[in-house]
């Protein structure tokens, strides 16, 4: 199966960067508003632009989505496991540079620490009792299968209209950074960035969305399950 123009659902020609302003401005809107009316947790952000990606991205290109999700059989599909351990571990180290520059200058306000480890010991409150990988399990497929859908499945294919399919997986993977940006600040940026330009090549590769889902789900697995301590870095 190639990957070909993307149209609308109803068969009429499709307006590539129309439609993606409108997506990626609605969605952005939502989440900057929702953090700033609320103070929403990460977690509310992400499933509120998963709400709106999902319905958007099937709404107007739901043949290519449901084409790439369907295709299982790719020999890709074992480098998912992979890709996740790559993104955990630029995450970890990530995390624990942080930490080292951090602690030199006396360590994290406890009042105010930075947003990715706030969002570290809130999942670690929030899932308190539950077994790590089944809070994985069932964030990765919320989060897994949505964001996949919306910015593999809708973003980049729709930019392989005006940039082709290098510069698509490139933008694509800056777009995924931009919106972590917003949601869990820099840290989670750079990873977002990383994995959104991992998955945007493993999905041209495949031509499937399934390794990239598999490997979302498989790092969320990851980040519940070996979450770091970051209480002992707060004096």
């Amino acid at each position: 199966m190639a990957l070909r123009s993307p149209s609308t659902s109803s068969g009429q020609p499709a307006s590539p960067s129309g439609e993606l302003r409108i997506s990626l401005l609605l969605t952005c809107i939502t989440v900057v508003g929702l953090d700033l009316a609320f103070d929403a947790s990460p977690w509310i952000l992400a499933v509120v632009g998963v709400a709106i990606g999902i319905p958007f991205a099937l709404m107007r290109n739901r043949s290519l989505v449901i084409a790439l999700l369907v295709r299982w059989k790719t020999p890709w599909l074992p480098v998912a496991p992979f890709l996740s351990l790559a993104v955990w571990a630029l995450l970890d180290v990530g995390i624990q540079t942080a930490s080292e520059l951090t602690m030199r200058e006396g360590g994290f306000s406890a009042a105010d620490p930075p947003l990715l480890f706030s969002w570290l010991l809130a999942l670690r409150a929030h899932f308190d009792g539950i077994h790590p990988v089944m809070a994985g399990i069932s964030g990765g497929l919320l989060l897994g299968i949505g964001e996949e859908v919306f910015w593999r499945g809708f973003v980049m294919t729709r930019l392989m209209v005006p940039l082709g399919h290098g510069g698509a997986a490139a933008a694509s993977a800056v777009l995924f950074g931009f919106y972590y940006y917003l949601v869990l600040g820099p840290l989670a940026a750079l990873w977002a960035l990383f994995f959104g330009l991992m998955a945007s090549l493993v999905t041209l590769r495949a031509k499937s969305l399934l390794p990239a889902v598999a490997a979302h789900v498989c790092f969320l697995i990851l980040a519940l399950w070996l979450q770091p301590d970051v209480n002992a870095l707060i004096p």
